[in-house]
């Protein structure tokens, strides 16, 4: 009779075992989607700072504008050095797992022809932002833009990938 129930539960460990492992992926899917969403909404907020800055980017003077995400994003968020931002109870501005974004200006490629991921490996709820570039054509990479005010911003994401999103 021991040897019936372990076998019992032997089969429907392994049974459970797959189904386990695609709803965890399934989960890691629905976060990146909120990652990629976010970063769609940090572009929709950059345009309407240049709208509202005659034409300039939040990185114009090649760090991200204090109170860019505290106007344009989130207003119960705050920084003192345009990269690490502490928000209040009412987080807009924070990854699916909670962990409040980054924002890190990288550089211009005003005078190089592209670059790739300044990120690491790993998922660092940063947004890696450059200036005078659009997204490239391989992922994790963006190429010399037409202009100053032409950004692509990259998104390390859970699923190992890595997301890229520019206003042109």
């Amino acid at each position: 009779m021991t040897y019936f129930l372990e076998m019992i539960i032997i089969l429907v460990s392994a049974l459970m075992s797959p189904l386990s492992s695609s709803v965890g992926g399934l989960q890691t899917s629905q976060r990146d989607t909120q990652r990629m969403d976010d970063l769609a909404r940090v572009i929709v907020a950059a345009n309407t700072y240049q709208t509202n800055n005659n034409g300039k980017t939040p990185w114009n003077k090649g760090s991200t504008d204090k109170n860019f995400v505290r106007r344009y994003i989130d207003a119960d968020c705050s920084t003192t050095d345009g990269i690490n931002y502490s928000c209040g109870d009412s987080v807009q501005f924070a990854d699916p797992d909670g962990t409040t974004y980054k924002m890190r200006y990288v550089g211009s490629l005003n005078s190089s022809a592209s670059s790739t991921f300044a990120g690491g490996s790993k998922l660092d709820h940063t947004f890696y932002v450059y200036t005078y570039a659009s997204c490239g054509d391989d992922e994790g990479t963006v190429q010399k833009g037409t202009g100053e005010r032409q950004y692509a911003i990259m998104y390390r994401l859970e699923s190992g990938g890595i997301a890229c999103n520019d206003n042109h």
